[in-house]
């Protein structure tokens, strides 16, 4: 899950494009496979896994605005071991007035077999970003500061993210494959957003830990293909926010546990 508990939206910064192996796309109900929430389909996005044949890369890129991208990669087997490692970071002054931001990254995925029909797995992440918030402009507004003008100086954002996850994967021929694992993601975000009429300060920490159980069998009736799946999540939510506005006429400071 890349949603946090206070907030709804999926932040694609803290995914990099160069690891990204394929992209599943379900329709419909699947918390059976992926979880509670799951209830109108579900984007699985699936990284990259080392195979036998190592591989290493180093990318660098530039481009207007001060743009620039660096990204090193490693991926391989060794015997019953694979691995995955890949620490990527961009750095720009943004189209806009007030629109700079800086990212980091580091992934790394881990497998081993301990068998032939099991698998032990590892997952980590984390991500770190500061970006400014250009905001939106109205008509009368473009026309005084220009179209890469900015009504919000001072808007920010500074947001950390890690997340890691354990996994253990269970094959037979006639039971199907049976999948244990245990998650745990963490937010925080600090933000200053400006209004016509005032500002607000957040600052919000979260944190999503969750035990899942999964069940795959494929059956074959009457000659015909289809896959039972069942089950069973155990999750817990934190969340620490705190708001601060100054709007005139009735300054707020909330904090929820």
């Amino acid at each position: 899950k890349t949603n946090s508990v206070t907030g709804s939206t999926t932040d694609w910064a803290q995914i990099p494009l160069e690891n990204i192996e394929k992209i599943e796309i379900t329709r419909g109900p699947v918390s059976a496979l992926h979880g509670d929430t799951a209830l109108a389909g579900v984007i699985n996005i699936i990284t990259s896994t080392g195979t036998e044949s190592a591989r290493k890369s180093l990318l660098v890129e530039g481009g207007s605005f001060k743009t620039l991208r660096e990204s090193a990669a490693a991926s391989g087997k060794i015997k019953e071991l694979s691995y995955s490692v890949m620490i990527p970071g961009e750095n720009s002054d943004g189209y806009r007035d007030n629109s700079a931001y800086t990212g980091r990254n580091a992934t790394l995925k881990l497998g081993y077999d301990l068998s032939k029909a099991a698998t032990l797995s590892f997952k980590a992440g984390y991500h770190d970003d500061d970006r400014e918030r250009a905001g939106a402009l109205t008509k009368d507004e473009m026309l005084l500061y220009g179209r890469r003008g900015t009504s919000s100086e001072g808007d920010e954002a500074d947001i950390e993210q890690t997340n890691f996850d354990v996994g253990l994967d269970f094959r037979t021929e006639r039971s199907g494959t049976f999948s244990l694992f245990l998650s745990r993601s963490d937010d925080t975000n600090d933000s200053t957003i400006t209004y016509g009429t005032g500002s607000v300060i957040s600052d919000d920490e979260s944190a999503v830990n969750q035990l899942t159980l999964k069940h795959i069998l494929t059956l074959h009736p009457w000659r015909m293909d289809s896959t039972l799946a069942w089950g069973a999540d155990l999750g817990w939510e934190e969340a620490d926010a705190s708001t601060l506005n100054d709007f005139p006429g009735w300054v707020t400071d909330q904090k929820i546990d």
